[in-house]
């Protein structure tokens, strides 16, 4: 019998033990970041594609809607188009859509946002349509869009 007894208990770990748990944790965690970051990239790229292909069919629908309500149709630049449109009681009224910038404007009230860039607009003036060539971007995404919009109240 030990008189002064062997009282020690393992209480705790031992530095070799939690050094071990830190460098599997760290390991753990560096493979969860290497799994999750290309995927968050993927993300990013899918969010700036769907906000182009939006913002794209936003103006396309507006030059549409406005081309065919115009009873003359001026391209001033290949980036500026003149719509004049005959109301009801026939008088004039002049819409302008303008590449500005970055932007695009419809009689100076902006049609895309700070964060969509339009790279590229040119309209072309044809017998009875007007060809529309777009082009934006977001990021390092772009969008192109191509597009023959017939007039329906005739030059």
């Amino acid at each position: 019998m030990n008189i002064r007894g062997n009282n020690k208990s393992k209480s705790g770990f031992s530095l070799v033990e939690t050094l071990v748990a830190i460098s599997l944790s760290l390991l753990a965690v560096m493979m969860i970041v290497a799994i999750v970051a290309p995927g968050l990239k993927y993300v990013r790229t899918i969010k700036n594609n769907r906000i182009l292909h939006s913002t794209t069919a936003f103006l396309m629908n507006q030059f549409d809607y406005w081309i065919k309500q115009g009873a003359e149709i001026n391209v001033l630049t290949p980036s500026t188009l003149e719509i004049k449109i005959r109301l009801p009681d026939s008088s004039i009224m002049t819409k302008t859509i303008i590449k500005s910038g970055d932007n695009i404007t419809l009689d100076g009230v902006p049609l895309t946002s700070d964060n969509v860039k339009v790279t590229n607009l040119v309209f072309t003036k044809m017998a009875h349509s007007v060809r529309i060539s777009l082009e934006l971007a977001k990021g390092d995404q772009t969008f192109e869009a191509e597009t023959t919009v017939a007039q329906r109240n005739g030059f």
